[in-house]
């Protein structure tokens, strides 16, 4: 009987580990992609994104007349 509840404290541990195992994995993964990304990103500043200080607001008005502008955005 006491054997019985060994090998299930030392299964439940195993569990444990794989599981944590296997956590860490991902998490070290995900790391490393995102580090890739980061470094890809600094290698090649000119990626458009969504803060780009040369973004162009283009307004059409109801005669037909564009005008467009230039939209400075200061960090």
């Amino acid at each position: 009987m006491e054997e019985n509840k060994k090998e299930n404290h030392d299964t439940k541990i195993n569990n444990l580990k794989m599981t944590l195992g296997i956590i860490v994995a991902i998490l070290l993964i995900f790391g490393i992609l995102y580090l890739i990304y980061d470094i890809n990103s600094i290698i090649n500043p000119e990626r458009p994104s969504s803060n780009s200080s040369n973004d162009q607001i283009v307004v059409t008005y109801r005669d037909g007349e564009t005008f467009t502008t230039n939209t400075v955005i200061q960090e």
